[in-house]
């Protein structure tokens, strides 16, 4: 892990050349009633190891997003788009990204605007922003979302602006430095009477830890802060009383903090680490003396459409309170759906499989 070096959001706003696209010339004042298909394609040097990689894209009134082939963001919007990580999706050679924009209602403004951004580990970004390159269509066929898809017979988009335009003025852009808040979840069983429970348990940048609907503890932008590159802080709890014999289900909430910086030089340089990240383990002993260990792997499940939309400790945080997602910390909650999973993750589900990739703490009495 190490710093990275970005400006503020607004501050390099201006140096990122995307534009509003549609399928007509004056789809930003009036568009008729349909659907709008839009693909661009794009070279990734062989060679080169991706370190992150990022699609922001939103529409008016919204779009659904796909990163060669698999769905990455649903439902996002030109005022707060859904920022992808699509770097397990990412491959040397040809790279797609499409786009679906869903616009039900006729004389309305229509558009579309974002991009891909690829962080390599040395060497320059590769940027690819919505302009005339993309392609576009009204009626598509099975598969239009698919690297080797012929799109011979779309039609270049149409570029409506600049970034800034009318009517949409400042929304969602490249650089934007805003990330949801993450939300994972495990179900498992336990199958005898309980001894004794301890979960030890670390979350990057801050988070909560939740036990069959309840919070764990009363600790709030927890773990504290430091300097992660060389200590990362973990909390340790007895949640002997909160299990219950047979299911039960275990839930983190995953913030930002100075993890994933919230700004890079203003008002004071910030160290960014990445995203955020969490490790856990969840010991239980049975009064037979046998034991459960319950741990963060791939088997949990992730979701960043939940009601905390962004969120930083200069800015503060955004809820909507339209997303929030009942019983998402009980047993039996419903956590499948459309959107697909990232491709090496390979689950068809909603709440994405999560990946552990937490750096491991030291041990020490609390901390390492």
């Amino acid at each position: 892990m190490g710093a990275t070096k970005r400006g503020s959001t607004r501050t390099r706003a201006a140096s990122i050349r995307r534009k509003w696209i549609g399928d007509a010339p004056d789809a930003q004042t009036k568009a008729a009633a349909g659907d709008r298909y839009f693909r661009a394609l794009f070279t990734v040097p062989v060679g080169r190891k991706v370190k992150r990689a990022t699609a922001v894209v939103g529409a008016n009134p919204r779009c659904d997003v796909y990163f060669n082939g698999e769905k990455v963001a649903g439902a996002s919007e030109a005022a707060m788009p859904q920022d992808a990580d699509i770097a397990a999706l990412v491959r040397p050679g040809e790279n797609l990204i499409a786009v679906q924009v869903n616009h039900p209602r006729a004389d309305t403004p229509a558009g579309l605007i974002g991009g891909v951004k690829i962080e390599f580990e040395s060497g320059e970004p590769l940027l690819i922003q919505s302009d005339n390159s993309w392609r576009a269509i009204a009626k598509v066929e099975a598969g239009w979302e698919k690297p080797g898809y012929l799109d011979t017979v779309w039609q270049a988009a149409q570029e409506l602006g600049e970034y800034g335009m009318a009517p949409w003025k400042e929304a969602g852009y490249l650089e934007e430095h805003r990330l949801p808040g993450r939300m994972l979840r495990k179900e498992f069983a336990v199958e005898k009477k309980v001894r004794s429970a301890s979960v030890y348990f670390a979350g990057l940048g801050t988070s909560e830890l939740h036990l069959n609907g309840a919070k764990v503890g009363d600790a709030v932008l927890s773990p504290g802060l430091t300097d992660y590159d060389k200590r990362v802080l973990y909390v340790t709890y007895d949640v002997t009383r909160q299990l219950v014999q047979g299911k039960n289900a275990i839930g983190m909430m995953l913030g930002n903090g100075r993890y994933y910086a919230p700004r890079a030089k203003i008002p004071t340089n910030t160290r960014d680490f990445g995203y955020p990240k969490a490790k856990l383990q969840l010991n239980v002993e049975y009064e037979d003396g046998s034991r459960l260990a319950v741990a963060s792997d791939e088997s949990w499940k992730l979701t960043v459409n939940g009601p905390i939309r962004a969120n930083n400790e200069y800015d503060g945080e955004e809820y909507d309170a339209r997303m929030e997602l009942t019983g998402w910390n009980r047993t039996g909650f419903d956590d499948c759906g459309k959107q697909r999973a990232q491709r090496r993750l390979r689950r068809e589900c909603w709440w994405l499989r999560w990946r552990n990739r937490c750096a491991s703490p030291k041990r020490g009495s609390r901390s390492a």
